[in-house]
């Protein structure tokens, strides 16, 4: 305890392995004369990378202070995956419908999401792949579904990248598809009744 007022400045140890990119300090703090006790803050920057756990120890200075360091674990708050915004749809023949997908995270490497229809005899699908990047990660891109033949399908998705967050790690959702025929070719089908003259 000090009969004078204490300046307290918030220092990171040389061997933390969080930069100074991931966090920031709060200005110097004082320590009221004949008080033991003050406050200062640690605030955890944001971002949109998934990264591994990485640790802060935690200093500080000041006059006549004796510091024991206190380690503070940064754990990621990310969670890479990709979004899909359907998970089921219905097309006629000859005709389309769309959905997107688009990233959790930021990447590190470009990250290529391929689709793939599990019977191109009912439905079609294309582009076959879409690739996100670092900048263009989070912008929904399009995957286009053309109906060939009545019947019930899905298109499955892979994610490749040399990211070691993406790639075979990440599950990708599919989308079930069911193709039916337009409604005239269903009426055509079944015959128009016949015509009574009198």
């Amino acid at each position: 305890m000090s009969s004078n007022p204490v300046s307290v400045t918030l220092t990171a140890d040389a061997a933390s392995t969080a930069t100074s990119d991931d966090y920031s300090f709060s200005a110097p703090f004082i320590i009221a004369a004949g008080q033991t006790v003050a406050s200062g803050t640690v605030t955890i920057a944001e971002n949109d990378i998934m990264e591994a756990d990485k640790t802060l120890i935690l200093s500080a200075s000041g006059t006549g202070l004796t510091v024991t360091p206190a380690t503070v674990t940064i754990t990621d708050n990310n969670s890479p995956g990709v979004t899909i915004s359907k998970h089921s749809m219905t097309v006629d023949i000859d005709s389309t419908e769309t959905y997107t997908v688009k990233l959790n995270t930021q990447p590190t490497a470009p990250v290529t999401v391929t689709a793939m229809s599990g019977a191109e005899a009912t439905a079609t699908v294309a582009q076959s792949a879409l690739t996100f990047t670092t900048s263009n990660w989070r912008t929904e891109q399009t995957f286009t579904v053309t109906g060939v033949a009545a019947g019930s399908t899905s298109v499955t998705h892979t994610a490749s990248s040399t990211d070691s967050t993406y790639g075979s790690r990440v599950s990708v959702p599919g989308v079930r598809v069911k193709v039916y025929r337009p409604p005239q070719e269903q009426q055509q089908a079944g015959g128009n009744p016949p015509k009574l003259g009198f």
